[in-house]
């Protein structure tokens, strides 16, 4: 008798539990699984493997002969499929949420033309107006963030089934997602408060 490391034995996603090993006499079974560790291309003992087999018995059937590796992929498949969908669901959203961002901007910059033209005309340095108006821009999106985060956290305990090994609220996760919107907030707010601050002040009191 003895006792052995927790190993999953049905499914990746469902922790370790407790099992009992008995004899095949005690406990037959239409079928077997043979766990053999060898050195170098697992692939390349296949036949090996199958001869070792038939020597003990010329007549039992030997199939489906893959390494560890394979098998284990093709357990995770399905899970890579999913993350395949969400990683691309949100590259698309993040991509939308940042031209969102830029169009917003941009039209708020257009409606306040004439401001950012008194600004600079009674000598406003164009430095100031970018970051008024990126200011502005992230404050805005941080309210999005807040709001964001907090419905990610409660969301989150139904992924639960669909990770391995991974906390749904994992630190470094959320802490580098935040990062990345706030980057993209920032891209979005810049580019039109840049243009903004370009604006030649007697054609926008012109244009008024």
């Amino acid at each position: 008798m003895g006792v052995l490391a927790n190993m999953r034995e049905r499914s990746l996603q469902r922790p370790p539990e407790p099992s009992v090993y008995l004899p095949v006499a005690q406990a037959p079974t239409r079928s077997r699984t043979l766990v053999a560790r060898v050195s170098g291309d697992a692939a390349a003992f296949a036949d090996a493997l199958q001869t070792a087999v038939w020597t003990v018995d010329a007549e039992q059937p030997v199939y489906e002969v893959q390494p560890m590796t394979a098998l284990i992929d093709g357990g995770a498949s399905p899970f890579r499929i999913i993350a395949s969908l969400m990683l691309a669901f949100a590259v698309v959203s993040l991509l939308l949420g940042g031209v969102g961002i830029y169009g917003v901007t941009s039209y708020t910059v257009g409606r306040r033309a004439n401001e950012i033209g008194i600004r600079l005309a009674i000598g406003a340095e164009r430095a100031s107006v970018v970051r008024l108006i990126v200011r502005e821009g992230m404050l805005r999106a941080s309210l999005g963030l807040a709001v964001g985060l907090g419905l990610a956290l409660l969301l989150s305990r139904a992924l639960r089934s669909l990770l391995v090994n991974v906390s749904p609220t994992d630190p470094w996760t959320f802490g580098s997602v935040i990062l990345l919107l706030a980057l993209v907030t920032f891209l979005g707010a810049y580019l039109p408060a840049r243009r903004a601050a370009r604006l030649d002040p007697v054609r926008a009191l012109a244009s008024d």
